[in-house]
């Protein structure tokens, strides 16, 4: 049996775990570089800031990870045709509150989705709130997620 036949199953898996390990890889809201816009990622932080806008037609709702609007390192956005899938889900949990913009701040989150651009910020809006879960401390001290 030649090298090849012999190495390829074990090149194979690895080259598999690999994919699997990169698609899954969770990135810090701060650390989003240009090269990750337009992929799918998950992205971690601690939301700092939030705004509800309840006026207009869009009704967007504004998750702030690393700071203030305009210094913030990363955005979720929320527009108000899906808010209510996120409200009703908070509803379900039975949290504190039901409100997303109340209920997120200050939380660690991980949401997952394509990575936008919006004035130089990166962002992603989430249409369903499965894709956002609250970030997780392993024992070894990186960031995970329930997602």
């Amino acid at each position: 049996m030649s090298i090849v036949r012999r190495f390829l199953p074990l090149f194979v898996f690895l080259m598999l775990f690999t994919l699997v390990a990169m698609a899954q890889q969770r990135i810090n809201a701060c650390h989003v570089k240009k090269e990750d816009v337009g992929e799918e990622r998950i992205v971690c932080g601690t939301v700092t800031n939030t705004r509800y806008v309840d006026t207009g037609k869009t009704n967007p709702t504004f998750l702030n990870m690393g700071g203030r609007y305009p210094q913030q390192c990363f955005t979720v956005v929320i527009w108000g045709e899906d808010r209510k899938q996120f409200i009703d889900d908070l509803r379900a949990k039975h949290a504190e509150s039901e409100r997303p913009e109340e209920y997120y701040l200050h939380r660690g989150i991980c949401v997952t989705g394509k990575i936008q651009e919006y004035k130089t910020k990166p962002q992603i809006t989430l249409k369903n709130p499965a894709d956002i879960g609250p970030q997780k401390t392993n024992p070894n001290g990186q960031s995970g997620s329930e997602l």
